[in-house]
């Protein structure tokens, strides 16, 4: 075991046990009965599975960790494409997340029934966003682990950029969408501006 997979040990269970440890404190103390805690308790664990479903990743392609990673790959290869999904749709669900937390206390600071909403709702809120999250992530399409037998090593798969990028090239085209981007990028008052020096330019022209 190298130095770099010692520290990535240290410090992931080191933050690994704070997370179980406010876990259990906020779920359990008498204290902490806000849905604020509900869900901060939700975003704490989401974390901690984010950070167990980094671990096939990081070691998939290391020389030290090929055997028992060959083993995942022969008998069960459909897990580390799993692992690669959930891994893009734990970005989605982290940013969602923030999110919830961040209208959570804008609701609650607006509205009085809002802490019993929340503290009613959200295991469906957050079901429906890892929902949301794994359904959009099912659907791309991610390069494979190979593994090369000649050279023992696992061989990281090529995907086209284009994979991923022609979706938002195909709106560029779209006038309808170059038409919104246009009104974004410069306000109508910025138009009309241009348009009234333009036709005064012309007329001035006109009238030499």
């Amino acid at each position: 075991m190298d130095t770099i997979m010692k520290i990535w040990l240290f410090y992931g269970i080191l933050s690994a046990i704070l997370m179980v440890t406010l876990l259990i404190l906020l779920n359990t103390n008498k204290l902490f009965v806000h849905s604020f805690y509900r869900i901060i308790s939700m975003d704490i664990l989401l974390n901690l599975l984010c950070w167990i479903n980094t671990w096939p990743n990081r070691i998939v392609y290391r020389m030290d960790t090929a055997d028992f990673v060959l083993f995942i790959y022969e008998n069960a290869h459909f897990l580390l494409d799993f692992s690669t999904i959930l891994g893009v749709a734990f970005f989605h669900i982290q940013s969602l997340s923030a999110i919830m937390i961040c209208v959570h206390r804008l609701t609650t600071a607006c509205f009085e029934n809002a802490n019993r909403f929340w503290s009613r709702w959200y295991i469906l809120i957050y079901t429906l966003i890892v929902i949301f999250s794994c359904t959009a992530s099912a659907l791309m399409k991610f390069p494979s682990a190979l593994y090369d037998y000649e050279t023992g090593a696992f061989v990281e798969g090529v995907l086209p950029h284009m994979t991923f990028s022609i979706s938002y090239i195909m709106l560029f085209l779209d006038s309808n969408v170059r038409m919104v981007l246009k009104d974004s990028v410069v306000p109508r008052t910025f138009s009309r501006i241009y348009n009234v020096r333009v036709s005064n330019s012309n007329a001035m022209q006109n009238t030499s």
